[in-house]
């Protein structure tokens, strides 16, 4: 079994645990029906093919922010969750490849590879602009919003945290090492990084 396969069946165990939503490293986007019985029956009740390589997902209200690679982030429409539907998209500039996305507020922070972090002003829908950027040394693979500051998971550089207070100047003000990190979640005081190497640490 390789590391790959091993933190894949990781993520699959603990996502049946804890009864997290799985996005597949397909271009689909499946939705699990959430019963009394999901734990040791988890079934597909609906998916959507995305244009791109889907890697990551914020739900906000009825709709599914889905990062997809270089086809931006794709915005579906979740209130039917048996027929869900792209309904726009944004971030898919030529040379943005997005791993990972976060919504707060009016604004869109998105893990965009060698660009680091992104903030996408999204409160005109029909018009979502780029506002504030930092770069981070190495890729950008995963974020988290936690207050004023961003949490950002980057392959071969570990975990950045970047002040947000003000979106449109985004500053790293601090970095710990953890070795291919590429997933975070941030609970009260804690941040839980997945990692290729190191499988989960907090």
């Amino acid at each position: 079994m390789t590391m790959y396969e091993r933190n894949y069946n990781f993520m699959i165990r603990y996502s049946l645990k804890f009864r997290i939503l799985l996005i597949g490293l397909t271009l689909l986007l499946s939705f699990i029906q959430n019963s009394s019985a999901f734990a040791t029956n988890p079934i597909i009740v609906g998916s959507v093919k995305t244009p791109g390589w889907a890697s990551g997902v914020y739900i906000s209200g009825s709709y599914a922010y889905v990062a997809d690679s270089y086809s931006g982030v794709q915005v579906i429409d979740i209130s039917n969750p048996r027929n869900p539907a792209i309904v726009d998209s944004f971030g898919n500039d030529p040379g943005l490849c997005i791993s990972d996305v976060y919504i707060s507020g009016t604004y869109a922070y998105m893990a965009a590879d060698t660009l680091g972090l992104l903030v996408i002003d999204i409160s005109n829908p029909q018009n979502p602009t780029i506002v504030g950027s930092v770069a981070t040394p190495v890729r950008a693979r995963g974020v988290y919003i936690s207050d004023s500051y961003a949490c950002v998971a980057t392959w071969g550089g570990g975990l950045y945290m970047i002040d947000i207070s003000n979106p449109r100047t985004p500053t790293i003000v601090g970095s710990v090492d953890i070795s291919w990190a590429c997933s975070v979640y941030v609970c009260g005081t804690y941040a839980y990084v997945a990692s290729l190497s190191d499988n989960l640490l907090a």
